[in-house]
């Protein structure tokens, strides 16, 4: 399935600049929110600046669970648990945020047995998640408002694909050669996989088994050639 196009990507990062002592310092994943911030004219996410929040802090870890660094279980599955980890991830590299009046940056304790130690404790965690999911590689922002992270060699007006059977969404770029049929239109270079938060666990498939197809969220189903 053809899933939509980049049409922004931001610098690729590097290991050492996603340390802890860098982020204080240099703050490099404020400036990225920051920046989409200029980009996005829609959000697949939510309207408002909490929502989309909340969709990036899972993006920029690829989705994994900063509690769970062992089994690299899905943050989403306690979504009020990654809140209050990502606002203590924020407390750590004294991220400047003004208070907003839904109180989403007070910390939230969500079982009522979660220490400040073991908070900061899975505020690591997430930051090694995040290391690992960002270093080498480029966030994205979509047209239709998706937000990725893959290889750093893609670029914008590359396209991102959903193969059935895959664990994974895929990064592709138009080869611009010549097929024996004479079809240059269904040629593809493939770049590599990517995380793409909010498609990660089959929502795509689930959208077209029930007939849900909108303008924001369509897609597109097509035999493609890669060479």
């Amino acid at each position: 399935m053809l899933l939509d196009t980049i049409n922004w990507c931001s610098r690729t990062f590097t290991d050492d600049e996603l340390t802890l002592l860098f982020q204080v310092a240099e703050a490099p994943v404020q400036q990225l929110w920051h920046d989409l911030q200029h980009q996005e004219q829609g959000s697949m996410y939510g309207p408002t600046s909490y929502d989309r929040d909340y969709a990036f802090s899972l993006t920029i870890s690829a989705g994994r669970a900063g509690w769970r660094a062992a089994d690299d279980g899905p943050a989403e599955d306690d979504p009020i648990l990654h809140r209050s980890v990502y606002r203590e991830y924020q407390s750590l590299i004294n991220w400047d945020r003004r208070p907003r009046n839904d109180g989403s940056t007070m910390k939230v304790d969500p079982h009522g047995q979660i220490s400040e130690t073991s908070l900061q404790m899975y505020a690591h965690a997430y930051m090694v998640n995040q290391r690992r999911a960002l270093t080498n590689r480029r966030f994205f922002l979509t047209s239709k408002g998706f937000y990725g992270v893959a290889h750093n060699t893609l670029e914008v007006g590359d396209t991102c694909i959903v193969i059935r059977g895959a664990n994974v969404p895929f990064v592709i770029r138009k080869a611009g050669c010549v097929g024996q049929d004479g079809n240059t239109s269904n040629r593809y270079r493939l770049i590599g996989e990517s995380y793409i938060h909010g498609i990660m666990r089959g929502e795509l498939f689930d959208r077209q088994a029930n007939g849900i197809d909108n303008q924001r969220g369509g897609l597109a189903e097509e035999t493609i050639h890669l060479v």
